[in-house]
């Protein structure tokens, strides 16, 4: 795999790779990982790491289509939290997501 330019926002450029990781949430134990080059984004990059089946809780990185067709396509859960742009932007589930993904973003 080849190293490649990506963004993870305005301002924020990189050459490089990127990881993308699935967690157990009970066991907290990171059980798939996948590497990328830089201009692969976290939405494609969970085709790699998506589990079959269950809820997936993931930042806002993951709630593009890509994302959401890879969830439907693995028979899961949407949990992911939503842009403030977005029309399916629900704050008060977002709010109630948050604090259960809250202790495995400390596995990153």
């Amino acid at each position: 795999m080849d190293a490649r330019h990506g963004s993870k926002g305005p301002g924020k450029n990189f050459h490089g790779c990127k990881r993308h990781d699935a967690v157990d949430m009970q066991s907290g134990l990171i059980n798939r990982v996948a590497a990328t080059s830089g201009e692969v984004t976290d939405a494609a990059g969970l085709a790699y790491v998506c589990p079959s089946g269950g809820a997936v809780y993931a930042d806002k990185g993951y709630c593009g289509r890509d994302a959401i067709e890879t969830l439907v396509a693995n028979g899961c859960h949407d949990a992911t939290i939503k842009r403030d742009n977005m029309k399916t932007k629900n704050r008060g589930k977002d709010g109630r997501i948050s604090p259960m993904r809250g202790p495995y973003e400390r596995v990153f």
